[in-house]
């Protein structure tokens, strides 16, 4: 599977010619595009989301950890139909929450549904971003 940052980063190549390059000094080009910052939700947050009966995806992550940068970085560069939310796992409420949910790798992605189950989950930034990108 070809991960969403290497497709993002071929597609945003396009060979100079006379034409584009007009059109690109008008255009932003890839560097420009700005940067969304991660949203790390609190126990409240997750509670609301979890009983608003809409499809929420959650990724347990920390803000250390080189991984969760590559899915940010990824997620930065492609569109998706839905909001992505972190749980720091440095956080003591996340840390009982991740030990209630046996996980014991990060990052971790979990997909409910409307009715609270779970659609996917995922493990690693290779396979939570295919996932995002191929479902969104």
């Amino acid at each position: 599977a070809i991960s969403a940052s290497l497709l993002a980063f071929s597609c945003a190549a396009r060979p100079a010619t006379r034409e584009n390059i007009k059109t690109n000094l008008s255009k932003p080009n890839f560097q420009d595009i700005s940067r969304k910052i991660p949203r790390y939700i609190d126990s409240q947050k997750l509670k609301s989301l979890l009983t608003s009966n809409t499809e929420v995806v959650i990724i347990f992550g920390a803000r250390w950890c080189r991984n969760c940068k590559l899915i940010d970085e990824a997620l930065n560069h492609i569109e998706t139909d839905i909001e992505v939310y972190y749980i720091n796992v440095d956080k003591p409420w996340a840390m009982k929450l991740a030990s209630a949910m046996n996980i014991k790798k990060i990052p971790v992605m979990f997909h409910t549904s409307k009715d609270g189950k779970t659609l996917a989950t995922r493990v690693g930034p290779r396979r939570i971003v295919s996932y995002l990108t191929l479902r969104y």
